[in-house]
């Protein structure tokens, strides 16, 4: 039986809707509790699973890390033996070439050390240092030419035939040995020259510069003939004697030597006739006058020399005697 209490209580319930409403709430906050723990719960247990799942990949990975350690401790050390090893080769052949090069700078420092030693043992002395003096010709040196082939006048100048030698030589006690020359003189010109002191091919002395003035003839004087008689095609015609004047034209050169004529017997063309001897030369000079008696057809020939050996040979025009 109910008691009157739930009666009541029945009775209020029923009376007041609210309640019901307010269990229906509590009870959905309850739910959604449950709710929000399974879910977190559930998050919880994912989590772990990754966790978990992560950790057997370590696990997985750690000898294959090792290996790979090991592996790369080996690789250092080959790479460091190797390195080692071409250290030491490399300084190997370092040391090797530079005690070659070594040996060989030693041995060429030695070479030459005995080489030089040899040369001043061999080689004549070294050359004295010298001031060098002023010479003179006359006292230190002779300025001469080739033989026959050179003049000296009385003014003191050089002359040499062209195409001859220039020399000056060291007198006697001057104190040098080896003079100078000059080759194929063709011009007029200026000779400036050294002389030396010598011994065993070494230098002791070398003078000052040494200038002369030197001149060159290239040629002898000609000869000019002035005949008698009367000339036709060439011919000088004379009866009973010929007269010839021979004038020797000044030398502007070194001097005229000496003069020679000779007569010859000649042909009309000028030509020396055949079967015939033309006399010797004799002596003459500028001005000489020559009478000729002999019947026939002649010529005149004159030699004239300079004093440096050069010779002119001259002819005159056909004469003839009857």
């Amino acid at each position: 039986m109910e008691t009157d209490d739930n009666r009541e209580r029945g009775m209020h319930m029923k009376l007041h809707p609210g309640n019901k409403k307010q269990r229906n709430k509590e009870q959905r906050n309850k739910d959604q509790r449950k709710k929000q723990i399974v879910r977190q719960c559930m998050a919880w247990l994912l989590m772990i699973g990754i966790i978990c799942s992560s950790l057997g990949g370590f696990l997985l990975l750690l000898p294959e890390q090792n290996r790979y350690a090991e592996a790369s401790e080996s690789d250092a050390e080959i790479d460091v033996k190797s390195d080692a090893e071409s250290d030491a080769k490399s300084n190997a052949d370092s040391d090797a070439k530079s005690n070659t090069k070594s040996n060989a700078e030693s041995n060429a420092e030695s070479g030459a050390e005995n080489d030089a030693q040899n040369d001043a043992e061999t080689e004549p002395a070294a050359a004295i240092a010298w001031s060098p003096d002023a010479i003179e010709r006359g006292v230190h040196y002779e300025l001469t030419g080739d033989r026959d082939a050179w003049y000296l006048d009385g003014s003191g100048m050089l002359w040499i035939r062209m195409g001859t030698a220039l020399y000056a030589t060291p007198k006697a006690g001057s104190g040098y040995d080896v003079g100078a020359s000059l080759e194929n003189v063709q011009t007029d010109g200026i000779f400036t020259f050294h002389l030396w002191e010598e011994e065993d091919g070494a230098v002791l002395r070398e003078s000052a510069a040494a200038s002369v003035d030197y001149r060159v003839d290239g040629v002898a004087p000609g000869v000019r003939f002035l005949i008698s008689g009367v000339s036709q095609d060439g011919i000088y015609y004379n009866s009973d004697s010929c007269t010839v004047l021979l004038y020797i034209e000044p030398d502007e050169g070194s001097g005229l030597k000496n003069a020679f004529y000779k007569i010859a017997s000649s042909d009309p063309d000028g030509s020396v006739a055949e079967g015939t001897e033309a006399s010797a030369w004799n002596e003459c000079k500028s001005g000489s006058i020559l009478e000729i008696t002999e019947k026939g057809m002649f010529r005149i020939y004159v030699k004239t020399e300079d004093l440096v050996g050069n010779v002119t040979f001259s002819g005159s025009d056909v004469f003839c005697v009857d």
